[in-house]
């Protein structure tokens, strides 16, 4: 009887649905960085957290521990202040849409605030090289 219901764990643990590690954030969302949508928004994708619903209307972002808000949203040509010490919170592209404008900016020369232009349509990540919970995403649409 032994061998019997040995080989019929074997064959239930075989036969199981696989499942997937999406990786999840605080907030219960796929915190991993999504494939490249060739520059136009995707309504679904999450990047850095930043689902659909959590993009609020801004042009200023505080970068600090505590970055407010996380998911913003400006139409193309608009520009984005961050706000913040950069000598300890440096501020580079992560996830999204590419090319990122974000990209390049790293330290901001030690400023209090820096400034990026997005021209073109897309959703474009950020985070701080230093401290993986100050993250979020610009989305650019028409």
């Amino acid at each position: 009887m032994r061998p019997l219901f040995t080989c019929f764990l074997l064959l239930a643990a075989c036969s199981s649905t696989p499942t997937t590690n999406t990786n999840p954030d605080a907030g219960g969302k796929d915190s991993s960085p999504p494939q490249d949508s060739g520059g136009t928004p995707d309504a679904g994708v999450v990047v850095n957290g930043c689902g659909p619903t959590d993009f609020v209307a801004a042009n200023t972002i505080t970068w600090s521990f505590t970055v407010m808000p996380k998911c913003v949203s400006i139409k193309p040509g608009d520009s984005v202040t961050w706000n913040g010490s950069f000598g300890i919170h440096t501020l580079d592209a992560f996830g999204g849409d590419s090319p990122n404008p974000i990209t390049g900016t790293g330290t901001a020369d030690g400023g209090a605030s820096v400034t990026i232009k997005f021209p073109t349509a897309g959703t474009f990540g950020f985070h701080c090289a230093n401290h993986a919970t100050m993250l979020g995403a610009v989305k650019v649409a028409p």
